[in-house]
């Protein structure tokens, strides 16, 4: 049996194209990918708290770095687009989606190291990866890292390869924003000088080679050299430029005790103040949370293993690509990639502050590229048997067991499962709203059902004096905490709601005694806890119970003889039936 001259002939134009009009097509297809349905999803906390900050940033016009919310690129972008366009849910993503859906562009940065298919194959894996889908989808900040992370490596490997020295402005605008974005950005170069030094190792093991080695190595720093002092001029205007990125970014935004960027042709003599706060007050601030605070209190093998689970649940099509790709493959670039993307495995499971899904990002960008090696020896693998039946024709079943034609069938079997994971776990779960309660990649803030429409509702109402009243346990004694000073902790349990009701720009009260609430407002909303206190107050007032995490409230695991049951909690939405 021959395969149709359609199909032969298709298969012809696409191998004889050019390989950038191939990777614009995926990045094409990213785009869409990512940019589908984008605003549906209900806010995560994290987006909701980052968010609502952002609106206040933008209300107040006063901006200070707070590590706690991680680094000010995504916070001072979000800003720029409210300023433009109505603050929702699809705004505040829409950054995020399009620099991971620009991310497979990256793959064309390596082509000097990796051979045609394999670019193609990297660029899919950068496109498709369900967990890079999930978290592409998603205001938070891991995303843009990896990829300006990426971006700088590949530009640096680029900027070395063609000798050109006008790639290293690009190396410094990514780690620029890499900087900027988020505070673990630091730990990329420290993962790379591990990983270089492994792969030295591993490509030079041999003692007898010791003074072939020496020179292959004096050789090489005398090229780096070389093309650093001709290129200096550039090098420097990188380095420039990664240090203006981080100054503009991190600068607190108007006038006061420490200054303010926007001020300062107004005020030069604030220059110092505001390099201050940036070089000094930030990196502070930074390791007195996140290096010497106590917010890592946990369990190593536990986070290890958590981190393992989001891997081969998410993203089991890039690991077993990695596996095939590093064990057939000893190139220095497969090496170094796969070293870096087991030692972020590692390192996260150490440095994590929390059990983080989105983590796992920063492993699937470096496992990416013996992924792409991988996918691209399992479909030579299947090409070649391909061209032989163009030719020959499929061998009859009892052939097909045996030599070439079982490594074949088992080539075969590994891209389905690829496709087949890669296609259904990416596809349910960055698409299905509420998200499914057994979901590794979706983390535990993620509310376990959709408000929307009780919340569009909400953002109508209109009237003279207060618009939403916080009762019980979300009552707060200042409803407009300053951006410098974080709110108590009872805002904190009312996420991912406040952001929704900011940007309606309704006027809020709190009232944490049912005898305080003598004439409700159109909208009142408390904690399940304190329903029954302060429903006798609200009779008439339409109910609506939204789960604020991915679980519900409560619900029960059940794994074989095993289970365990997690307490969600749930906001009470009262309304007037008037509202809408």
């Amino acid at each position: 049996m021959r395969l149709p001259e359609r199909v032969t002939g298709l298969w012809t134009q696409i191998r004889r194209a050019d390989v950038r009009a191939l990777v614009g097509v995926i990045v094409a297809l990213a785009l869409v990918v990512r940019l589908v349905d984008l605003g549906t999803r209900m806010a995560h906390w994290d987006e909701a708290r980052v968010a609502y900050w952002t609106l206040r940033t933008v209300e107040t016009s006063a901006w200070a770095y707070r590590p706690i919310i991680h680094g000010p690129l995504l916070q001072h972008v979000g800003g720029v687009l409210f300023e433009v366009v109505e603050p929702t849910d699809f705004v505040i993503r829409l950054p995020v989606a399009v620099v991971g859906g620009l991310l497979p562009a990256v793959a064309l940065l390596v082509r000097s190291r990796l051979d045609r298919r394999e670019v193609l194959a990297l660029a899919m894996v950068l496109a498709a990866d369900p967990v890079l889908v999930y978290y592409g989808r998603f205001f938070r900040s891991d995303v843009p890292l990896a990829a300006f992370a990426l971006l700088a490596l590949g530009a640096a490997i680029r900027a070395i390869d063609t000798d050109d020295a006008r790639w290293w402005p690009v190396v410094g605008l990514a780690a620029g924003l890499a900087l900027a974005t988020k505070e673990n950005a630091i730990l990329y170069p420290v993962a790379w000088a591990g990983a270089v030094v492994v792969t030295v190792a591993l490509a030079h093991p041999a003692i007898d080679r010791a003074d072939t080695d020496l020179g292959r190595a004096r050789d090489g720093i005398a090229t780096v050299v070389d093309h650093a002092r001709r290129g200096w001029p550039w090098l420097v205007g990188g380095l420039a430029l990664a240090v203006g990125v981080v100054v503009i970014t991190y600068a607190p935004r108007t006038a006061g005790p420490t200054g303010g960027i926007e001020d300062l042709l107004a005020h030069p003599a604030s220059l110092g103040a505001i390099l201050d706060a940036v070089l000094v007050d930030a990196p502070t601030d930074l390791i007195d949370l996140w290096v010497t605070g106590d917010v890592r209190g946990h369990s190593v093998p536990l986070y290890l293993g958590y981190g393992v689970a989001v891997l081969v649940a998410g993203s089991l099509g890039t690991v077993l690509a990695a596996a095939v790709g590093a064990a057939r493959d000893r190139r220095p670039l497969v090496v170094f990639a796969t070293v870096w993307g087991v030692a972020s495995v590692v390192g996260y499971a150490v440095a994590a502050d929390v059990r983080a899904p989105w983590l796992a990002v920063h492993a699937i960008v470096a496992l990416a590229i013996p992924a792409a090696v991988g996918l691209a020896k399992l479909s030579e693998r299947v090409s070649d048997r391909v061209r032989k039946a163009t030719v020959s024709g499929w061998p009859e079943l009892p052939d097909r067991t045996t030599g070439i034609d079982r490594r074949s069938t088992l080539a075969v079997a590994l891209l389905t499962v690829i496709a087949v994971h890669t296609a259904v776990v990416g596809g349910v779960l960055a698409y299905q709203h509420p998200e499914p309660r057994l979901n590794f990649i979706a983390q535990g803030a993620q509310p376990g059902e959709n408000a929307k429409p009780t919340l569009d509702r909400v953002a109508s109402v209109s009237v003279d004096g207060p618009e939403v009243a916080w009762v019980g346990g979300y009552a707060v004694r200042d409803e407009r905490a300053t951006l410098t000073a974080p709110p108590p902790s009872a805002w904190f349990e009312r996420l991912p709601l406040p952001w929704y009701v900011e940007r309606a720009g309704l006027e809020q009260i709190s009232v944490a005694d049912p005898a305080d609430l003598d004439d409700p407002p159109p909208v009142v909303i408390g904690p399940a806890a304190d329903r029954d206190r302060f429903a006798p107050l609200l009779d008439g007032y339409e109910v609506t119970t939204f789960a604020r995490f991915r679980h519900g409230s409560p619900h029960t695991y059940r794994v074989g003889p095993w289970s365990y049951t997690v307490e969600g909690e749930s906001a009470v939405i009262w309304m007037d039936r008037d509202v809408g």
